[in-house]
């Protein structure tokens, strides 16, 4: 039986057909690695864009209530109640359009420093 060629060609045949299922399978692996590798990408750039709109509507937030606190700080003293330009407000405090746009400005740009990503 050592003498026998049949077994070596066997082993030979079955060489060749696992040498050619990974060669078949390479491409599609390198596919795959592809597309995971762009889904990744992706991924990450969609967390990003997440986190960038959390920053710019904490921004809002804080650039609303500071100007509020301002505006309503320029009311009268005794009502506390500001203003607002439209004829219905009380007493002899600020809070005309030109002085809210004022307010929010300043606000944004006291607060807009803090809430830079690093």
């Amino acid at each position: 039986m050592a003498n026998s060629p049949v077994p070596g060609t066997q082993i030979a045949d079955a060489l060749s057909q696992v040498d050619l299922a990974t060669l078949g399978n390479a491409a599609v692996v390198a596919v795959a690695q592809a597309y995971l590798a762009a889904s990744q990408a992706n991924c990450t750039l969609f967390a990003n864009m997440v986190h960038a709109q959390q920053q710019t509507a904490m921004a809002s937030h804080v650039s609303t209530v500071e100007a509020v606190n301002k505006t309503l700080r320029k009311g009268s003293a005794g009502a506390g109640i500001a203003d607002d330009g439209l004829g219905g407000g009380g007493g002899g405090g600020g809070g005309s359009a030109q002085e809210i746009a004022e307010a929010v400005r300043s606000s944004l740009e006291a607060s807009a420093p803090r809430l830079m990503v690093s």
